[in-house]
């Protein structure tokens, strides 16, 4: 229980990683209560690149409250992936590389960018497509 006043009380101060792991944990307790999630989920995507990585997600697939935007959900990953998050890095790239028409035109030399960035940034996924992006030319 200590631990989670702290988290709390860091969260009531501002700090975006506490703010994301309070969404988390509310979550958990209340699967339910998506508007309090979302609230605090976006709260924390102010600052965290765990939070703005999630929001992607969220929009993605159209969970957690959220409504299903291809578009919304790559400018999220683009911000996180900004902000130093590998995983979203990829994301970014996959969905560039894609498309998801209406709402996302495929746009193989951002996704290249992305795929790229996260590599750069330790992800062997995002080392792998940038390989692929070279092998197809």
């Amino acid at each position: 229980q200590s631990s989670l006043s702290s988290i709390k009380l860091s969260a009531s101060l501002g700090h975006s990683g506490a703010l994301y792991y309070l969404a988390l944990h509310n979550y958990g307790e209340d699967p339910t209560d998506l508007v309090r999630f979302k609230s605090e989920l976006l709260s924390a995507a102010e600052a965290s690149p765990e939070a703005m990585a999630l929001v992607g997600e969220s929009y993605f697939s159209g969970s957690d409250g959220f409504p299903k935007r291809h578009d919304e959900a790559l400018e999220w990953w683009k911000k996180a992936a900004e902000a130093g998050d590998a995983e979203a890095a990829v994301s970014a790239g996959a969905l560039l590389y894609h498309g998801s028409l209406p709402q996302v035109q495929k746009d193989r030399s951002a996704a290249f960018q992305y795929y790229q960035m996260a590599g750069e940034l330790g992800s062997t996924d995002g080392w792998m497509n940038v390989a692929a992006c070279y092998a197809e030319g």
